[in-house]
């Protein structure tokens, strides 16, 4: 199982997403997602707070959310690949206790060892159902 957040916007920038999504890796099959709203960063947060009170952050609750909804797809012990996001974890594991975490560290682009080999991306399937994320 693969787990992963897209980062988006609703009509502003300003107005920031995260779709959270699960992927069996093995058929690349989307067992589940749901949309959340979190505050801008950078430069537009102060813009989403005055221009549009955009403020809450649902990810905590939206991501550990899908996990519920698609707990019947699990066996009891499963394996969850993910990148290093900080909280993947902790709400990985208020849900699902006995979940094994198998972190890729980000910012690492897998190299070809040859040049008529393709590079071996350990998120591939979650990267190639995420709009703007594919592996290039």
């Amino acid at each position: 199982m693969q787990v992963d957040e897209l980062e988006t916007f609703i009509h502003a920038r300003a107005k920031c997403l995260s779709v959270a999504m699960a992927v069996r890796v093995k058929t690349g099959e989307i067992l589940g997602f749901h949309v959340a709203r979190m505050p801008a960063r950078g430069t537009l947060a102060e813009i989403g707070v005055t221009k549009y009170n955009w403020v809450t952050d649902e990810r905590s609750m939206k991501f550990q959310r899908m996990l519920i909804n698609i707990r019947h797809c699990f066996k009891e012990i499963i394996t969850f690949k993910c990148d290093s996001h900080p909280s993947y974890k902790k709400w990985i594991k208020s849900q699902l206790p006995h979940a094994k975490l198998d972190r890729v560290i980000g910012g690492q682009k897998p190299k070809a060892k040859l040049d008529s080999e393709k590079a071996f991306c350990p998120l591939f399937a979650i990267n190639t159902r995420l709009p703007g994320c594919g592996m290039i």
